[in-house]
């Protein structure tokens, strides 16, 4: 009696693996009362990675900005002190 169940539970789980990743194989087909979670679905994880894109690069661009500006001051600091001697 747990078996199907569970082997109920790991389909929808998979399927909702294949759905949030917009991929789609469509060898398993969701029943016409749950096409439109489905679709919902996909549309929310290609949002989810766009939004992990845009933070990602958010992140790496501030980090390559204040590596610049950190180079910059210490750039200065070695022409303050050649200017100084």
């Amino acid at each position: 009696m747990l078996i199907p169940l569970l082997l109920g539970c790991a389909t929808v789980v998979i399927t909702m693996g294949i759905q949030i990743t917009a991929l789609g194989y469509g060898d398993i087909v969701t029943s016409d009362q749950w096409r439109l979670l489905g679709a919902l679905e996909a549309s929310n994880g290609v949002l989810m990675f766009g939004l992990s894109a845009g933070a990602m690069l958010s992140v790496m661009s501030y980090m390559l900005t204040y590596d610049n500006r950190l180079k910059n001051q210490l750039a200065e600091l070695e022409r303050h002190r050649q200017d100084h001697r």
